[in-house]
């Protein structure tokens, strides 16, 4: 599988995808689609299933080539590793990436510790989530599969 495809595989298990806004405490915001937010979804937001596939695949697509200029050590690197990357930034945000732990480890290609790093962010509002232990895991393992 390409990168965005696996990408695509890993936003598919983790989110979750709800056509009708709702607010999320963890992010203090108004989310639709596959774990979307920005100015323009409100809660009177409602999205077809269309919109909703359309939508995470440009941004999983802005996430991956993210995470190569962020960190272009990925470019040489597998699928796996660019997706796990991607997925964290589809997750958090470029900024939350850019200000991770893990960045430096993966910039120096020290992946084992880049996987056990990235497995230390499960947490929402201080509270550790299992869908994200989840995610993280399959980050870190992507990461440790070269």
């Amino acid at each position: 599988m390409t990168a965005l495809e696996t990408l695509i595989k890993l936003i598919k298990t983790y989110e979750g995808c709800k056509l009708q806004a709702y607010w999320d405490d963890s992010g203090d915001c108004w989310t639709i689609g596959w774990g979307c937010t920005g100015e323009h979804i409100n809660e009177d937001s409602e999205w077809t299933q269309e919109e909703a596939d359309r939508e995470m695949a440009r941004r999983a697509g802005s996430a991956l080539g993210a995470a190569l200029k962020a960190s272009p050590v990925l470019a040489s690197e597998s699928a796996g590793r660019q997706a796990a990357i991607a997925d964290l930034i589809y997750n958090l945000g470029l900024y939350g990436y850019i200000g991770h732990s893990v960045k430096p480890y993966i910039d120096k290609k020290e992946w084992g510790l880049a996987a056990e790093e990235i497995l230390l962010f499960c947490h929402s509002g201080g509270v550790v989530l299992q869908g994200l232990k989840d995610r993280r895991k399959s980050e870190s393992n992507l990461i440790l599969g070269g």
